[in-house]
């Protein structure tokens, strides 16, 4: 018989063990310790009321909450967060539009990770809201970039709704941002315009930069026209030039953060999508056309584009990597998540950047990029990119009334641009 051992306290001395006793012995531990967990969970959930919280405690010391009207289900690795819009106030009421996840510790309100998703039925009460505003039925999306939001103004019968007043929808932030959705007929042809977008860099995930695409989706919007302002690597490019997207690089999408990080809904598309084609190479034609007809020959090109995290530009080291290693003719801080997740919808897009600035590349020059030449350039092109962008739109829309049936072949092959 094999022995173990183990020590006896009363004389300091070693005493043998059988093995099948120290088996039980282990086994009796490992029991002990799940029935202490499981005890110290039921426990939890017995002193807490409603979302795990208990409201009859004194909401004065902060140590008490009020989670009544939380709207979502949660697991158990989520009961410590409030959904929808709600967030906690320092008296522990619900309240807010930020749909923050907290952890109540005493009297502070403590991030515990991450807010999730929305999920379908959110983002399509969202689309139901627009669509209550308005009686046009639009097929084509725009989304304007810095200095680009003018492009709204295109639009005639327009409805105008504040991001702010949308249900739980983000804010735009930045300069050249208006902020809001315009809803109307751009040469008879109904379109809906947002003026302003989301940044990584405003502190959103990426997935809540996309969400107005899958809300314009579930609208009903099927083409999406994807403006950005950008930065030039090409020392062939000018000021006021516009490059026409044929493929992209994504930093923070390499880095983990894609927008479709999570659960799928399979209703919005499928777990892995590809991007080959993400920029319809049909549209692209049609742009290099129109840009021709318009007397802008000798400034629209077609390139890749890049993008990058922000706040901050590129340094001059950066920029020599991304032109000479990753052969990027344009870096930007949009975009992308937007592209993503409009592939991942079904959805057809053309983008374009407007070169605002030249990327600096030496190390030692004096010159520097800012915010004020990104919109100086948007301003100096508006004439050309109003006429620019109607003639797209009605050229879009003129291929979505001859769009063949999603079951018909043709169909995707037009949605690849072959």
């Amino acid at each position: 018989m094999s022995y173990r051992y183990r020590h006896n306290p009363n004389n300091n001395t070693v005493l043998p063990m059988t093995e099948d006793k120290f088996f039980i012995g282990v086994i009796v531990g490992f029991l002990a310790k799940c029935g202490a967990d499981f005890i110290d969970r039921i426990w939890t959930k017995m002193t807490k009321s409603d979302r795990f919280c208990d409201s009859s405690s004194d909401s004065s010391n902060n140590k008490g909450c009020n989670w009544n009207g939380c709207e979502r289900s949660h697991s158990t690795d989520s009961e410590t967060s409030c959904s929808s819009s709600e967030s906690l106030s320092s008296n522990g009421e619900v309240h807010g539009n930020d749909r923050e996840i907290v952890a109540i510790q005493g009297d502070k309100k403590t991030p515990v990770g991450e807010e999730s998703p929305l999920n379908y039925d959110e983002i399509k009460a969202i689309a139901d809201f627009l669509l209550s505003k308005t009686m046009y039925r639009c097929q084509i999306g725009i989304i304007c970039g810095s200095g680009l939001s003018e492009l709204g103004n295109l639009l005639e019968n327009r409805t105008t709704i504040h991001y702010e007043d949308i249900p739980h929808f983000p804010v735009s932030t930045v300069v050249g941002h208006k902020g809001q959705m315009v809803i109307g007929l751009l040469k008879n042809v109904p379109v809906v315009c947002m003026q302003g977008r989301f940044h990584p860099y405003e502190g959103y995930p990426t997935w809540k930069c996309a969400l107005p695409v899958r809300v314009l989706h579930l609208m009903g919007v099927k083409s999406l026209i994807i403006s950005n302002a950008a930065g030039s690597l090409m020392s062939d490019h000018r000021v006021g030039d516009i490059m026409i997207i044929k493929d992209h690089i994504s930093m923070p999408g390499l880095a983990g953060r894609s927008p479709l990080v999570g659960s799928n809904d399979n209703r919005f598309g499928t777990r892995f999508p590809s991007m080959q084609g993400a920029y319809n190479k049909k549209y692209r034609e049609y742009a290099l056309k129109i840009g021709e007809e318009i007397g802008l020959k000798d400034n629209i090109h077609e390139g890749v584009y890049c993008m990058n995290g922000g706040p901050v530009y590129e340094t001059p080291a950066e920029c020599r990597m991304l032109l000479n290693t990753l052969n990027i003719n344009a870096v930007g801080m949009s975009t992308v998540p937007e592209v993503v997740v409009a592939r991942h919808c079904g959805m057809l897009v053309f983008a374009f950047s407007l070169i605002s600035n030249k990327c600096v590349m030496d190390t030692d020059s004096e010159n520097s990029p800012n915010h004020a030449e990104v919109v100086a350039a948007c301003a100096s092109r508006k004439s050309d990119l109003k006429v620019f962008v109607e003639r797209m739109v009605l050229q879009i829309y003129n291929d979505l009334q001859s769009l063949p049936l999603e079951n018909d072949k043709s169909y995707w092959k037009l949605l690849l641009g072959k």
